[in-house]
């Protein structure tokens, strides 16, 4: 009878191990449906338009202190990761100086010690909930030891426009 808890043991590692080079990439970001906007010539897809740049405005109205990080593609086709925005229990206001690209844009937030998160699963980033990170990558990126991987939520037309508001 305890002879098989070993070997559920060592098959649980192995289907882990198998599916590790599947989440070590920084993020694999899907193309909402229809694409992601107008083509330039050649079948490329046109630079963004001013209008689809937004301020990424967040409301904490949780009763305890939060941590923002942004996914975002920049210039180039690179993407960046950057963390954290603290915002206070009650603060509302911009994540940061600047705009962001619309179609292009991801959040993620947690408390400090990491036990409350706010994920979602339209993209994955490696985050260190432990430090700051700012980083820009063009390609797959393998997380370092002391960091973990997250899923980012999609920024929506509503919350583009109004911001996000994160709650108990």
């Amino acid at each position: 009878m305890r002879a098989w808890k070993p070997a559920l043991a060592v098959a649980v590692c192995a289907l882990g191990l198998a599916l590790l080079p599947a989440a070590h990439a920084q993020f694999k970001p899907t193309p909402a449906p229809g694409g992601g906007g107008p083509a330039a010539p050649g079948g490329a897809p046109a630079p963004p338009a001013q209008g689809d740049q937004f301020t990424f405005k967040v409301c904490n109205k949780a009763s305890i202190p939060l941590f923002v990080a942004m996914l975002y593609k920049v210039d180039g086709g690179a993407w960046r990761t950057v963390g954290w925005v603290s915002f206070k229990p009650g603060v509302c206001g911009p994540a940061s100086k600047g705009t962001f690209p619309r179609n292009d844009f991801y959040w993620y937030a947690e408390d400090q010690p990491g036990n409350v998160s706010y994920s979602g699963k339209d993209a994955y980033g490696c985050i260190n909930s432990n430090d700051g990170f700012d980083r820009t990558v063009s390609g797959d990126y393998q997380c370092a030891p002391n960091e973990k991987i997250v899923g980012f939520t999609k920024i929506d037309d509503r919350s583009a426009r109004e911001g996000i508001t994160l709650t108990d």
